[in-house]
């Protein structure tokens, strides 16, 4: 009866050790998981800041003229379904 007993004594002991480990690695993925999504903010405003200084540098060497052309580009409709047939009333 007592060789019982240790047995279930260090089941348990096991058993909590276990439910230890969970805890730990729970708590270790979330820490994870908030430095990952600080990680991603702060990639989303170094994308940002860089897509601001790509545009200075082009504002800086070819001036105004590379703006139009861009407001000009993305105003087409360039679209792979576009129907080239239809006309607009500037057009006819």
């Amino acid at each position: 009866m007592s060789e019982n007993k240790d047995i279930i004594f260090k089941l348990r002991g096991l058993i909590d050790l276990r439910q230890k480990t969970i805890k730990a690695n729970k708590r270790a993925m979330k820490d994870y998981l908030v430095e990952y999504k600080k990680s991603l903010e702060l990639e989303k405003e170094l994308k940002k800041e860089q897509k601001l200084l790509h545009r200075a540098i082009n504002l800086l060497q070819y001036g105004f003229a590379l703006e139009k052309e861009n407001l000009l580009k993305s105003s087409e409709n360039t679209a792979l379904n576009r129907d080239e047939s239809i006309y607009t009333s500037d057009e006819e």
